[in-house]
């Protein structure tokens, strides 16, 4: 901990040590952050910000600066500074805290914007504040194995594996049904262990989605969830249900709002691709099916309900489970660490999308266009990985510690994302 806290304070003093753009004490820290990532933003044509539902006039204004973002980087160091100075207790404090790590985050994506050589380590720790750990080849290998095995009998273990997700796909007739009852049991599982207010999740079908699915905030407890009615079949649709909506990110929408929505907080009106509150996020979204289906009631529930709903052979739940443990080993290695190898140079793209496709048992055609998230997004990749192992240490301390899961859930779903957060977690250590 002690070494990631002399980092910060370097990083901070690289920030400050470029051109600083003084800000008038009389302007609300957080609404000229939200200003900066608006116009960065517009700056990048729309490669910063995953979401945005504040006042018109502010992403206006911000739009209409045209701010350059060597322009938006001084200011941003300018705010920096003004936050360091600024004396604040509480929960204002811990507010200011989340502000520096968002704004730190800011200036690293625009070093990389901006084409400085960080390499792949380095730049998620300046983005999302941790360092993703290396994972091991060997136990992707062994991953591999076990689905050799549960997906027997002739041809490319990726034909298999096609043909296992063919099998699984839900009749048409009857997805929209079969999809809300698996959404409406993540929230009753939920709303068990956690008081929900009067919140809505509105559930959309559609045929055209870049991922799989899609969580929208709109705001008064009420959120939307799209899927890809082509990618989503009976073997994953309760890890979207619940990495979309309960006790995912719809919930961890709800709760924040339910908590600092008195606050009229500007910088809550936004969600930005970068950021270590993208960790959490992430994280609690991976975290949330295994927190509201252990395994044994996960399988339970495909046999006795969801598979039979769908038409689906309902002695396939034990091999779905297994499946899915297997790709949990696999996962790391597939979506981190060629991306690494990819980013710091080690590989070119054509040996990367070789790779991912061996170790994602999709075709190279469709490990191609995967592979353009990592073009465009880079390190985002570990997110997902590495922030499910941070949530999943973060409840396992707390749990330690007298806590319950679900109560160290919530917790970590409302805390303000600050760099002793982060620090805090095993996760984190090298």
């Amino acid at each position: 901990m002690l070494r990631t806290r002399r980092l910060m304070m370097v990083l901070i003093g690289l920030a400050l040590s470029s051109t600083v753009h003084a800000i008038p004490s009389s302007i609300d820290p957080g609404e000229r952050y939200v200003e900066l990532a608006l116009a960065l933003d517009s700056a990048t044509d729309g490669g910063y910000i995953f979401r945005y539902d504040g006042p018109k006039e502010l992403r206006d204004r911000a739009e209409s600066s045209n701010l350059s973002v060597d322009e938006i980087a001084s200011q941003a160091r300018g705010l920096l500074a003004y936050l360091n100075e600024r004396q604040a207790t509480g929960v204002e404090q811990e507010r200011q805290e989340a502000l520096r790590a968002s704004l730190l985050a800011m200036l690293g994506r625009i070093r990389v914007l901006n084409g400085d050589k960080l390499s792949f380590t380095d730049e998620a720790e300046q983005i999302f504040g941790v360092r993703p750990p290396r994972y091991d080849a060997n136990e992707a290998d062994a991953a591999i194995a076990s689905i050799e095995a549960l997906l027997p009998g002739e041809g490319s273990l990726a034909s298999r594996m096609e043909a296992f997700e063919a099998r699984m796909k839900i009749p048409s007739g009857r997805l929209s049904a079969v999809v809300q009852a698996a959404v409406d049991e993540c929230r009753r599982r939920t709303a068990l262990h956690i008081p929900l207010p009067d919140d809505a999740l509105e559930v959309r079908l559609v045929d055209q989605l870049p991922a799989i699915g899609r969580y929208d905030y709109l705001g008064n407890y009420r959120g939307r969830v799209t899927i890809n009615r082509e990618m989503v079949d009976a073997s994953n649709l309760l890890y979207i249900a619940c990495h979309e909506g309960y006790p995912g990110h719809h919930l961890r929408s709800v709760l924040l709002e339910h908590q600092y929505g008195k606050y009229d907080w500007p910088e809550h009106d936004l969600k930005t691709l970068y950021g270590p509150s993208a960790i959490v996020s992430e994280g609690l979204g991976q975290y949330a099916v295994e927190l509201a289906f252990p395994e044994s009631e996960m399988e339970n529930y495909l046999r006795e309900n969801l598979l039979p709903m769908a038409g689906i052979d309902p002695s396939e739940a034990r091999r779905i489970i297994a499946l899915r443990r297997a790709w949990k080993t696999l996962s790391p290695y597939a979506t981190v660490e060629i991306s690494r190898a990819y980013l710091d140079g080690e590989i070119d793209r054509e040996q990367a999308v070789d790779l991912l496709s061996r170790y994602t048992l999709k075709s190279r055609e469709t490990t191609s266009q995967m592979f353009g998230f990592v073009d465009a997004f880079r390190t985002y990749v570990v997110t997902y990985t590495f922030g499910e192992e941070f949530v999943r240490n973060a409840i396992e301390a707390a749990v330690a510690n007298g806590s319950s899961k679900w109560e160290a859930f919530a917790r970590l779903a409302t805390a303000q994302v600050t760099p002793a957060l982060m620090q805090n977690s095993e996760a984190g250590k090298e």
